[in-house]
C-alpha cells in the first residue's frame, strides 16, 4: 500500500499486533578513504519489534528517530560490526559515513539477522545479497499521507487468535473503502491488495 494507505491500515486494522513499513536501499559506505556499496533498508520504528528481533548491542529506533530532523542514526549488522569495527564494544555512538553523511551507530543486530535478503522481495535489488545497515525511514508529513504507490514494503504480525483469512477479509474491506475514498488521488487502485 501507499504510505497514506499504510498509516490508515495501521490505525484501523484490529487483526495485527504490529505493522511495519520499509524501503530497500543501497548505501555508499566510506571507511578510511575507501568506499563500498552495501545493502541497507530505511525502516519505520516498528520494523525490528514486528519481526521480534532486537539488537544484541544497543537499541533499535524509537519514534523520535523517525522524525526527519533526528534521522541520522543507524543500526548495523553483526558482520559489519566485526569487519569494520573489529567487534569493539565501544561501537555505539561512533559514526559511520553513508552516502557522504555521518550517522551515529545506536545498535548492532544479532549474527543471524540481515533482513531483507536478496530473495525476500519480489522486486529486490539484485546487487543486495543481504542487509548490513538500517536507518530510519523518516518520512516527511507530506510523504506520510501520500497515496502514490512507491517501492515500500509493508508487513504485519497477526494478533493471537486471528486467522489469516480473518485478517485478509478485514484488509480487503479497509482497502476497498480507501480506494473509493481516495479515487481522485494519484494511486494505482488496480494493484492487488495482498494482505
Amino acid at each position: 500500500p501507499s504510505y497514506g494507505d499504510f498509516n490508515d491500515l495501521k490505525r484501523e486494522a484490529k487483526s495485527y499486533a504490529k505493522m511495519s513499513n520499509f524501503e530497500q536501499a543501497q548505501f555508499s559506505v566510506t571507511e578510511q578513504g575507501t568506499t563500498q556499496r552495501m545493502g541497507g533498508a530505511r525502516v519505520d520504528d516498528n520494523f525490528f519489534a514486528t519481526l521480534q528481533s532486537m539488537p544484541e548491542l544497543g537499541r533499535s529506533f524509537g519514534g523520535e528517530d523517525n522524525l526527519p530532523a533526528h534521522a541520522k542514526v543507524a543500526v548495523i549488522s553483526h558482520s559489519l560490526w566485526v569487519s569494520m569495527f573489529g567487534a569493539r564494544p565501544d561501537v555505539l555512538n561512533r559514526s559511520i559515513q553513508l552516502d557522504g553523511a555521518n550517522y551515529q551507530i545506536v545498535g548492532v543486530m544479532p549474527p543471524e539477522f540481515e533482513y531483507p535478503f536478496k530473495s525476500d522481495l519480489p522486486y529486490g535489488d539484485s546487487h543486495t545479497k543481504s542487509t548490513q545497515i538500517w536507518v530510519p525511514l523518516a518520512l516527511s508529513s507530506q510523504a506520510r499521507t501520500s497515496r502514490a504507490i512507491g517501492n515500500n514494503v509493508s508487513f504485519a504480525r497477526l494478533r493471537s487468535g486471528v486467522s489469516i483469512h480473518q485478517a485478509q477479509a478485514e484488509m480487503t474491506g479497509i482497502m476497498a473503502r480507501l480506494d473509493k475514498q481516495y479515487a481522485a488521488d494519484p494511486r494505482d487502485a488496480g494493484l492487488p491488495r495482498e494482505w
